[in-house]
């Protein structure tokens, strides 16, 4: 049974790929030589960010009474967590420099829409996963009752 679930956009990235795709097309256009001319590489390079920002613009969390299972974008980049390895649960604070996507952190990964809470989750085998949201608070009471 689905006890959660929360989908989140990630302004934030949605924004500064807009930002860097309309100065990469801009910038070839006006280096072509001729006017409104795209390059074939400018269009590598674009197809190449709409990709990482279908791959990160949203982010989706799912509790259910066996997993807990985090999907970036349309899945390619997911974890899914089984409820037994969760040891304990707790929000924490997150700095901007944590940046957004997938981070490595000290014993295991950080997944962030840019969001300042987290919940972080400690599982067996010393492993960390923390979560960013802008919805902790529900999260952390659907996962205490769930664990």
């Amino acid at each position: 049974m689905v006890r959660y679930k929360k989908t989140q956009i990630a302004w934030a990235i949605v924004g500064l790929q807009i930002i860097v795709t309309v100065f990469i097309a801009f910038a070839s256009m006006n280096n072509s030589g001729e006017p409104n001319q795209v390059n074939s590489l400018t269009l590598v390079i674009l197809a190449i960010l709409l990709l990482l920002v279908l791959m990160f613009y949203v982010i989706t969390v799912i509790v259910t009474d066996e997993h807990v299972k985090i999907k970036y974008g349309f899945g390619l980049f997911s974890k899914q967590i089984e409820i037994s390895r969760i040891e304990s649960i707790s929000s924490i604070g997150i700095n901007i420099y944590h940046g957004y996507g997938i981070k490595k952190i000290t014993n295991g990964v950080l997944y962030n829409t840019g969001k300042s809470i987290a919940i972080e989750l400690k599982l067996t085998e010393n492993e960390i996963i923390q979560i960013g949201t802008n919805d902790s608070e529900t999260l952390k009471a659907v996962l205490d009752k769930t664990v």
